[in-house]
């Protein structure tokens, strides 16, 4: 106010010959003076005690000197710290000397501890999961093999019991059984070998040359001139394949009796596979179907006639279509 009214009627000029002060220092003088007033009326909170904020303090600390002499010791410390495996030393340079504080590891520790557990309980979750995946995988397979092996004995089961019946026969099991047996187990295997190999969805004709090869071989122990050959090759529908095999033994089982000659040709171009069967048996003299013979993706026809004392039956098989 004296600055104010001083400045508005000149009363500094007579004294100084000039104006001493500006009108901006005053102000910028004032309002930081105004500051600091109301800071040292306690009005504005501020920090004025450090020293006793720093000696109140719980946390190990120490402010050394450049001589490594204590200056400034919270209550919590007990100087010089000593070295353990909960605490870890802290050294730290500052303007004017250095400071040390000890830091707390016990809770770090114990978070790491748990943190341990939990990923030790998580391995073991994880073990345990990947075990019982592994136990479903290894039953789903089990089942899945079982199922397949059930259906397999459900194929051969015919073939099976007329192996029984020879081995069991009432008059004994002599050479000729067994010859017959032989060619019953061959048939078995091969057919079980195309029921486990078309989960690709096709067979070669070298598979189905190959069992017919292997079953007339068999029948050579039993007497019988036997002879086949193969022409062309290729992959056809695997049910296809094991229908035509199928229908092969079914002439075999059905003149096995009597059978003296029989030779098969095997002849497969682009869509269609021939298969021709020409035998000679005493007792047989025609071919009749299986009713419970079922195909899908393919068609068939069938063809026999008879020559003097031989049979020849023709199968036909063409991929699409419905069987004739």
């Amino acid at each position: 106010m004296i600055y104010f009214t001083s400045y508005t009627l000149d009363l500094w000029k007579p004294v100084f010959k000039t104006q001493p002060w500006n009108v901006g220092d005053a102000i910028a003088f004032i309002i930081a003076s105004s500051v600091e007033i109301c800071i040292l009326a306690g009005m504005i909170p501020a920090n004025s005690a450090y020293e006793k904020l720093f000696f109140a303090a719980e946390l190990p600390a120490v402010i050394l000197d450049d001589a490594g002499e204590p200056v400034y010791m919270t209550k919590g410390a007990v100087y010089p710290f000593e070295k353990s495996e909960d605490y870890r030393i802290v050294h730290q340079k500052i303007s004017g000397g250095s400071v040390e504080y000890l830091v707390d590891l016990r809770r770090v520790k114990e978070l790491n501890r748990q943190l341990a557990e939990r990923t030790q309980q998580i391995e073991a979750r994880n073990a345990y999961l990947a075990n019982e995946t592994r136990v479903k995988k290894e039953r789903a397979e089990i089942e899945t093999k079982n199922r397949l092996y059930e259906n397999i004995s459900g194929i051969v089961k015919p073939q099976l019991e007329r192996i029984e019946t020879l081995l069991y026969s009432p008059e004994g099991c002599g050479k000729k059984e067994l010859a017959q047996i032989a060619v019953f187990m061959a048939y078995v295997k091969r057919r079980s070998n195309m029921e486990l190999l078309k989960a690709g969805s096709s067979l070669t004709v070298t598979e189905l040359a190959t069992a017919v090869s292997e079953e007339l071989d068999y029948l050579q122990l039993c007497g019988v001139h036997s002879a086949s050959n193969a022409v062309g090759s290729g992959a056809y529908p695997s049910e296809m394949i094991i229908a035509a095999y199928e229908s092969i033994h079914s002439i075999v089982e059905q003149s096995l009796d009597s059978l003296s000659d029989i030779a098969i040709i095997i002849r497969a171009s682009g869509d269609e596979l021939t298969v021709r069967v020409m035998l000679r048996a005493n007792s047989f003299s025609s071919y009749y179907e299986d009713s419970n013979w079922k195909n899908s993706g393919f068609s068939r026809s069938v063809a026999a006639t008879k020559e003097n004392q031989d049979l020849i039956v023709v199968f036909s098989f063409t991929q699409g279509g419905w069987s004739v």
